[in-house]
Protein backbone atom coordinates (compact mmCIF):
# COMPACT_ATOMS: atom_id res chain seq x y z
CA UNK A 1 0.00 0.00 0.00
CA UNK A 2 1.66 3.33 -1.02
CA UNK A 3 0.32 6.63 -0.48
CA UNK A 4 2.14 9.49 -1.93
CA UNK A 5 2.16 13.47 -1.14
CA UNK A 6 4.24 15.43 -3.63
CA UNK A 7 6.69 18.13 -1.40
CA UNK A 8 8.04 21.14 -2.71
CA UNK A 9 10.92 23.18 -1.20
CA UNK A 10 10.79 24.21 2.49
CA UNK A 11 7.44 25.64 4.37
CA UNK A 12 6.00 24.24 1.09
CA UNK A 13 7.13 20.92 1.90
CA UNK A 14 4.76 18.38 1.07
CA UNK A 15 7.11 15.29 0.26
CA UNK A 16 6.07 12.37 -0.96
CA UNK A 17 5.33 9.33 1.77
CA UNK A 18 5.59 6.15 0.75
CA UNK A 19 5.29 2.91 3.34
CA UNK A 20 7.01 -0.26 2.99
CA UNK A 21 4.87 -1.69 5.45
CA UNK A 22 1.51 -2.22 5.68
CA UNK A 23 1.78 -2.78 9.14
CA UNK A 24 1.70 0.56 11.61
CA UNK A 25 1.44 -0.18 15.07
CA UNK A 26 2.96 3.34 17.16
CA UNK A 27 1.47 5.85 18.23
CA UNK A 28 3.01 8.27 16.17
CA UNK A 29 0.93 7.26 12.96
CA UNK A 30 1.57 8.11 9.27
CA UNK A 31 0.03 11.01 9.19
CA UNK A 32 1.77 12.42 12.33
CA UNK A 33 5.07 10.76 11.63
CA UNK A 34 5.05 12.98 8.22
CA UNK A 35 4.17 16.25 10.19
CA UNK A 36 6.93 15.33 12.31
CA UNK A 37 9.12 14.89 10.09
CA UNK A 38 8.61 18.57 8.16
CA UNK A 39 9.00 19.77 11.57
CA UNK A 40 12.16 18.34 11.60
CA UNK A 41 13.60 19.63 8.59
CA UNK A 42 11.82 22.94 9.67
CA UNK A 43 13.89 23.38 12.47
CA UNK A 44 17.22 22.88 10.33
CA UNK A 45 16.55 25.75 8.59
CA UNK A 46 15.69 27.73 11.72
CA UNK A 47 19.39 28.90 13.04
CA UNK A 48 18.03 27.64 16.41
CA UNK A 49 20.24 24.25 17.11
CA UNK A 50 18.34 23.29 20.03
CA UNK A 51 14.66 23.17 17.83
CA UNK A 52 16.19 20.38 15.85
CA UNK A 53 17.67 18.61 19.28
CA UNK A 54 14.10 18.69 20.51
CA UNK A 55 12.96 16.22 18.10
CA UNK A 56 15.49 13.69 19.64
CA UNK A 57 14.83 11.61 23.01
CA UNK A 58 17.09 12.67 25.39
CA UNK A 59 19.87 10.10 24.99
CA UNK A 60 19.00 9.98 21.46
CA UNK A 61 22.12 10.11 18.52
CA UNK A 62 22.47 11.42 15.85
CA UNK A 63 25.20 10.06 13.21
CA UNK A 64 26.80 11.70 10.14
CA UNK A 65 28.80 9.40 8.36
CA UNK A 66 30.25 7.38 11.34
CA UNK A 67 30.05 10.40 13.17
CA UNK A 68 28.04 10.09 16.30
CA UNK A 69 26.61 12.72 18.81
CA UNK A 70 24.93 10.90 21.49
CA UNK A 71 22.63 13.34 23.79
CA UNK A 72 20.17 16.65 23.18
CA UNK A 73 23.68 18.86 24.18
CA UNK A 74 25.51 17.12 21.46
CA UNK A 75 23.20 17.03 18.69
CA UNK A 76 22.74 20.96 19.13
CA UNK A 77 26.48 21.62 19.01
CA UNK A 78 26.65 18.81 15.38
CA UNK A 79 23.47 21.11 14.31
CA UNK A 80 25.11 24.23 15.09
CA UNK A 81 28.09 23.73 13.27
CA UNK A 82 25.91 23.32 10.12
CA UNK A 83 24.01 26.26 10.76
CA UNK A 84 27.11 28.43 11.31
CA UNK A 85 28.80 27.61 8.60
CA UNK A 86 25.73 27.96 6.25
CA UNK A 87 23.99 30.87 7.86
CA UNK A 88 21.59 30.74 5.06
CA UNK A 89 21.07 27.14 5.67
CA UNK A 90 17.76 25.28 4.28
CA UNK A 91 17.13 21.92 4.25
CA UNK A 92 14.22 20.19 1.85
CA UNK A 93 12.72 16.57 2.71
CA UNK A 94 12.65 15.06 -0.68
CA UNK A 95 10.77 11.81 0.33
CA UNK A 96 10.03 9.83 3.46
CA UNK A 97 9.63 6.22 3.75
CA UNK A 98 8.36 4.36 6.70
CA UNK A 99 9.76 0.96 7.23
CA UNK A 100 7.31 -0.05 10.03
CA UNK A 101 6.08 1.47 13.28
CA UNK A 102 9.64 2.50 14.39
CA UNK A 103 11.56 2.65 11.16
CA UNK A 104 11.47 5.27 8.69
CA UNK A 105 13.84 6.85 6.07
CA UNK A 106 13.90 10.29 5.43
CA UNK A 107 15.56 12.02 1.99
CA UNK A 108 16.83 15.63 2.45
CA UNK A 109 18.49 17.96 0.22
CA UNK A 110 20.60 20.91 1.92
CA UNK A 111 21.24 24.11 0.04
CA UNK A 112 23.67 26.73 1.35
CA UNK A 113 26.28 29.34 1.43
CA UNK A 114 29.28 28.70 3.01
CA UNK A 115 29.57 32.34 4.07
CA UNK A 116 30.81 31.21 7.85
CA UNK A 117 33.84 32.13 9.57
CA UNK A 118 36.67 30.74 7.95
CA UNK A 119 34.28 30.00 5.24
CA UNK A 120 35.00 29.85 1.38
CA UNK A 121 31.91 31.35 0.54
CA UNK A 122 30.79 28.31 -2.21
CA UNK A 123 27.32 27.40 -2.62
CA UNK A 124 26.19 23.68 -2.36
CA UNK A 125 24.02 21.33 -3.09
CA UNK A 126 23.66 18.46 -1.12
CA UNK A 127 21.27 15.00 -1.12
CA UNK A 128 21.13 12.79 1.54
CA UNK A 129 19.45 10.42 3.97
CA UNK A 130 18.47 9.54 7.85
CA UNK A 131 17.86 6.17 8.75
CA UNK A 132 15.15 6.71 12.17
CA UNK A 133 14.82 4.32 15.08
CA UNK A 134 12.14 6.17 16.61
CA UNK A 135 11.50 5.77 20.62
CA UNK A 136 8.55 4.89 22.98
CA UNK A 137 8.74 8.63 23.45
CA UNK A 138 7.86 9.06 19.69
CA UNK A 139 10.82 10.79 19.76
CA UNK A 140 14.22 9.65 17.52
CA UNK A 141 15.48 7.22 19.49
CA UNK A 142 18.48 6.68 16.47
CA UNK A 143 19.55 8.69 13.29
CA UNK A 144 22.04 7.06 11.06
CA UNK A 145 22.66 10.23 8.09
CA UNK A 146 24.60 9.45 5.40
CA UNK A 147 25.58 11.47 2.30
CA UNK A 148 28.57 12.15 -0.61
CA UNK A 149 31.34 13.15 1.41
CA UNK A 150 33.97 13.84 -1.07
CA UNK A 151 31.32 15.16 -3.44
CA UNK A 152 30.79 17.89 -0.38
CA UNK A 153 34.15 18.78 0.04
CA UNK A 154 34.39 19.18 -3.77
CA UNK A 155 31.41 21.86 -3.82
CA UNK A 156 32.96 23.58 -0.74
CA UNK A 157 36.01 24.22 -2.25
CA UNK A 158 34.89 24.94 -6.09
CA UNK A 159 30.86 25.68 -5.80
CA UNK A 160 27.87 24.34 -7.03
CA UNK A 161 27.75 23.89 -10.97
CA UNK A 162 27.07 27.20 -12.16
CA UNK A 163 27.36 29.12 -9.50
CA UNK A 164 29.71 31.93 -8.25
CA UNK A 165 31.42 31.93 -4.62
CA UNK A 166 29.67 34.87 -2.26
CA UNK A 167 31.66 38.23 -2.63
CA UNK A 168 33.10 37.78 -6.16
CA UNK A 169 32.75 39.28 -9.33
CA UNK A 170 28.99 38.19 -10.39
CA UNK A 171 29.70 39.76 -14.14
CA UNK A 172 32.43 36.76 -14.50
CA UNK A 173 31.50 33.52 -15.85
CA UNK A 174 32.62 30.24 -13.57
CA UNK A 175 35.53 29.01 -13.91
CA UNK A 176 35.78 25.43 -15.42
CA UNK A 177 36.06 23.97 -11.91
CA UNK A 178 32.32 25.75 -10.84
CA UNK A 179 31.56 24.49 -13.83
CA UNK A 180 32.17 20.66 -13.60
CA UNK A 181 29.67 18.48 -13.17
CA UNK A 182 30.70 16.74 -10.44
CA UNK A 183 29.81 18.02 -7.48
CA UNK A 184 27.66 16.53 -4.02
CA UNK A 185 27.47 16.39 -0.30
CA UNK A 186 30.46 17.59 2.58
CA UNK A 187 31.27 19.56 5.63
CA UNK A 188 31.34 23.27 5.96
CA UNK A 189 33.54 26.38 7.48
CA UNK A 190 37.33 26.31 6.59
CA UNK A 191 39.97 24.40 8.69
CA UNK A 192 37.42 22.32 10.07
CA UNK A 193 34.20 21.41 8.39
CA UNK A 194 31.18 20.40 9.92
CA UNK A 195 30.60 16.62 9.34
CA UNK A 196 26.84 17.17 7.70
CA UNK A 197 23.01 17.22 8.96
CA UNK A 198 19.89 15.92 9.15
Amino acid sequence: MRYAFRLTPLTALKPSVEYASRTITSTMNPTALHAFATRYTAAWCSQNPASVATHFSPTGSLTINGSTSIGREAVTAAAQSFMSAFPDMQVLMDNLIIHDDTHATCHWTLIGTNTGTGGTGHRVRISGYEEWTIGPDNLIAESNGHFDDAAYQHQLEHGFPGTIASGSDSTKPPSAAQASPRFSPSSASSAKLPKGPV
